[in-house]
């Protein structure tokens, strides 16, 4: 769920899907933003449903982020994690592609490996990047960092976005805090 860390912004909590999705509508600095938090259905089908649904309810996000339960490259995961064919990696694309999204971390990192899941099956640890910040293409200048902080709380790890405020009265950065489960 997300924590987004602001002081004196009124949050407008308008569409949500019990479980899956929510979408919140604040104003800082005089500009007022969109986010949608996300979590994805395990299974490919679902997910592939899930994914078209969120296409066409996130075209007015500045954000779509969360745990999208999909690796999108073999960038994303290290050597211990099976790589295979998945549908709804093709219907990733194209919700970046309708909502002109980019995933602001592989823009920031185009050659990182970095993950935001960590996982121990049969002695091995799995390590995935499955949660995504997506970003307007027009406002990627306005991040300045996306960065993961794994803790012992999740098997997930806080995602870290900061945004530069140009505001007469606040400046520096304020950030978005992001932690699924």
């Amino acid at each position: 769920s997300p924590c987004v860390f602001f002081d004196d912004v009124l949050f407008h909590f308008f569409e949500y899907a019990e479980g899956r999705w929510i979408k919140i509508r604040f104003t800082v600095d005089k500009k007022q933003w969109t986010i949608m938090n996300v979590y994805a259905p395990n299974d490919e089908v679902e997910r592939t449903q899930f994914i078209r649904t969120i296409t066409h309810r996130g075209k007015d996000c500045d954000i779509i982020m969360g745990d999208f339960n999909l690796k999108q490259s073999t960038m994303d995961v290290n050597e211990n994690c099976k790589w295979r064919q998945d549908m709804s990696r093709t219907v990733l694309q194209n919700l970046l592609s309708v909502n002109n999204l980019c995933d602001l971390w592989r823009h920031q990192h185009p050659k990182g490996r970095d993950y935001t899941r960590v996982q121990s099956h049969l002695g091995l640890i799995k390590r995935s990047r499955i949660d995504l910040v997506l970003v307007k293409k027009m406002m990627v200048g306005m991040f300045n960092t996306v960065r993961f902080n794994l803790n012992f709380l999740s098997d997930h790890a806080f995602i870290w976005v900061g945004v530069e405020s140009k505001g007469e009265e606040r400046g520096g950065v304020y950030g978005i805090l992001m932690q699924t489960y």
